[in-house]
């Protein structure tokens, strides 16, 4: 890993603050104002840049707030073939997940541009890093509206045939602290991928509603939770928003994306990590994974994430916050 950890700063007239950092091309921050006036912040995240270049935290692959690739979520049997050639990757405990310390949450990105409300990174992966076919060349461009729009565009090329499935793993919380059970979701979606024990897909959906897993209306997160979320959920093409809201504080954020799975993760918890003074308890945040389908490089039943040279990847996604009164 080369480079210097650095921060950014996007802001509008209405008082919105968002953070980010070039290492992972990772929101560090969100800041606006809740249905009293008081500002909140929505997403967990260390207090400095350099605190995500930490040895130990880089060990625990959580990927705070960052862009996670080449390919987000799990490969199974050690490898994939494309075309007659397998490729090899690592593994952790059996499995490869995030693209472990290959991943680009991982890396140092460089800054292409940067105003009051835009933020362009970029970054470029030789081929053959950690097993993966293609030298890929990756923008994450942040942009900040005027009515509290955060827009995520990822745009990435290869000059061979490869994988790739990127993702943002922020955490939120609408309440700007305690536990995520009393938030409200909404997924536009009645199945989910069924997963063997050590979660990778088995190439089945299920029904959300047979297994207590619906949010196809709102749905209180406390309901769903049981042991904790790490679900991926089937979406549809040009599919309505996602919506998770905090009735503690009255934010609504909306999520809409060109992405066809939405893992949706609760962590257990966030012991061990020196992250901002938020006080959270038991199921601190929620994430809501944008991506592709995990496993899809060894599943042709799936959604594709072939990338193939002279094509562009493009992944768009847009979290809307807004006031319920």
């Amino acid at each position: 890993m080369q480079g210097t950890a650095q921060h950014f700063e996007l802001k509008n007239a209405q008082g919105m603050r968002v953070l980010l950092t070039n290492v992972g091309a990772a929101l560090m921050e969100i800041q606006c104002s809740d249905r009293d006036g008081n500002v909140q912040s929505l997403i967990p995240g260390f207090p400095k840049a350099t605190d995500y270049l930490d040895a130990d935290y880089q060990s625990k692959n959580l990927c705070i707030g960052a862009t996670v690739g080449r390919v987000a979520g799990r490969i199974s049997n050690g490898g994939f073939t494309l075309g007659e050639t397998y490729f090899k990757v690592p593994q952790n405990k059996g499995m490869h997940l995030h693209s472990e310390t290959c991943g680009f949450q991982h890396q140092v990105w460089e800054v292409q541009s940067h105003t009051d409300e835009s933020l362009v990174f970029k970054l470029k992966q030789q081929a053959g890093t950690c097993g993966y076919p293609g030298t890929v060349s990756v923008t994450a461009s942040y942009t900040l509206s005027e009515t509290n729009e955060i827009t995520l565009v990822y745009e990435a090329t290869t000059d061979a045939d490869t994988v790739l499935n990127l993702c943002n793993h922020t955490y939120f919380n609408l309440a700007g602290g305690g536990s995520v059970k009393e938030h409200q979701l909404f997924i536009p979606s009645t199945q989910f991928l069924e997963t063997m024990d050590n979660m990778v897909p088995t190439g089945r959906l299920l029904d959300t509603q047979e297994h207590n897993k619906d949010f196809s209306t709102h749905s209180r997160v406390g309901d769903r939770l049981g042991t904790g979320l790490d679900l991926a959920y089937a979406l549809e093409k040009d599919h309505a928003p996602l919506r998770l809201y905090a009735p503690e504080t009255g934010i609504e954020m909306q999520v809409s994306s060109n992405q066809l799975a939405a893992q949706v993760y609760t962590p257990p918890n966030f012991k061990g990590l020196n992250l901002r003074d938020q006080k959270f308890e038991d199921f601190p945040a929620i994430c809501l994974e944008m991506q592709g389908y995990p496993d899809a490089p060894n599943r042709p039943e799936f959604p594709s994430v072939l990338l193939k040279p002279n094509e562009v990847y493009l992944s768009e996604t847009t979290y809307s916050f807004k006031l319920r009164k």
